[in-house]
């Protein structure tokens, strides 16, 4: 889930040093599998991962993947607890990252990747605004976790495709410096899925290195 809220505080709504700030989180897309026909070994593995975190090493996932026979890249792939195949999630992808996801026969839609794209490209707009003038928008941004995926296909900015998407579209478009006293205008708290394979939370602090200030 994807949310987002405008918060400005009350006691100050009427004075001039009236603020505001947004608040989003579990914003991140749930998986990046840039393989190819010829790397189903690679893929196999990441679905490994992802089943030891979300379902537990004891439940075994039967699976489908199907391959674009023009270019060769992971189209889509399907997977279930064994034994129960009405429970399947049913993920398209698009260059790799996760665009639709359906759930079961019933095909309801768990994601779209344009939710994302919208909600980045909203609090970026208003936070610009704020830059501006605080009585027109918010001046900073609050995040409650789950940003990136896991540190499975790696951990720093540098070398997370999580982590490197999410600077590139979100992170790098806000505006410059912070508001008075503040090193930025993105604080984030740690989800459970930062520390997923990345117990030191190398990948969030590469990211919003002033955070330890």
């Amino acid at each position: 889930m994807l949310v987002s809220f405008y918060f400005i505080p009350t006691a100050a709504a009427e004075q001039d040093n009236s603020f505001s700030f947004v608040v989003f989180g579990d914003n991140r897309l749930p998986g990046y599998l840039p393989y190819t026909s010829d790397q189903i070994d690679e893929a196999e593995e990441w679905l490994e991962q992802m089943k030891l975190y979300g379902y537990g090493p004891d439940l075994v996932l039967d699976k489908e993947i199907s391959f674009d026979p023009d270019t060769g890249k992971l189209d889509w792939l399907k997977f279930w607890p064994r034994g129960a195949p009405e429970k399947y999630r049913l993920v398209f992808l698009k260059n790799g990252w996760p665009r639709l996801i359906v759930l079961g026969p019933q095909a309801d839609v768990a994601l779209r990747s344009e939710g994302q794209a919208w909600i980045y490209s909203e609090i970026i707009a208003e936070l610009k605004k704020g830059a501006e003038d605080p009585l027109s928008g918010p001046s900073f941004s609050l995040n409650t976790g789950d940003m990136t995926f896991f540190g499975y296909q790696g951990k720093s900015r540098d070398e997370s495709p999580y982590w490197r998407d999410f600077y590139e579209r979100f992170l790098s478009k806000l505006p410059a410096g912070g508001p008075e006293g503040l090193p930025g205008r993105f604080f984030p708290a740690p989800g459970n899925h930062e520390t997923w394979l990345d117990e030191n939370l190398e990948g969030l602090l590469s990211t919003v290195p002033y955070l330890p200030q």
